[in-house]
């Protein structure tokens, strides 16, 4: 796999995740507008986020992931994006992403991932880039169909958080469908 690369959009710069992101990533891991659709616990502490920050970049070196910062032209953290869930003996992975929500509606959801796919079936050689996305995610959901996404299954109630069930709608993009 090709080692994770500076990325440029018109309005962004995807670049590696640092300890010194961690108060912005606090503030976007622990805003419930932000982690609205994911189902985790909100994080708790600065120290919790700097973890989570650490996990992330010990789970790159390791190959199992490929993080970047989402990051406007001042180099402010606004999210991240990238690869988890990955399966490269079977050429395959999930993308994700997060924006902070003051950041939400402005097409930059559309840069971030424009350029996230490229590199996973460009620099990755990924053939299939997969999404896990909570059925309510309307934007989402938009959002992948833009590029091409097709949905594959819906999970009904296949999650449960905080005393509710949720489902997750699955979707995928082959190397043959994407438009670049």
């Amino acid at each position: 796999m090709a080692s994770l690369s500076y990325l440029a959009t018109p309005r962004l710069r995807l670049r590696k995740l640092r300890l010194d992101d961690t108060a912005a990533y606090f503030k976007l891991r622990s805003s419930e507008a932000v982690m609205h659709y994911i189902q985790r616990p909100l994080a708790q502490s600065p120290a919790e986020a700097e973890e989570q920050i650490r996990q992330q970049l010990e789970g790159e070196q390791a190959g199992a992931m490929v993080v970047w910062a989402v990051a406007d032209l001042n180099d402010n953290l606004l999210g991240i994006a990238g690869y988890w869930r990955m399966q490269l003996e079977h050429q395959r992975a999930e993308v994700g992403y997060m924006l902070d929500a003051p950041y939400h509606n402005q097409g930059l959801g559309t840069e971030v991932l424009r350029a996230v796919l490229n590199y996973g079936f460009e620099e990755m050689k990924l053939h299939k880039i997969q999404a896990d996305v909570d059925s309510e995610n309307v934007a989402s959901l938009k959002l992948l169909a833009r590029f091409g996404f097709k949905q594959e299954a819906l999970f009904r109630e296949n999650r449960f958080f905080n005393g509710k069930y949720y489902d997750s709608c699955w979707l995928g993009l082959l190397r043959n469908e994407w438009q670049g």
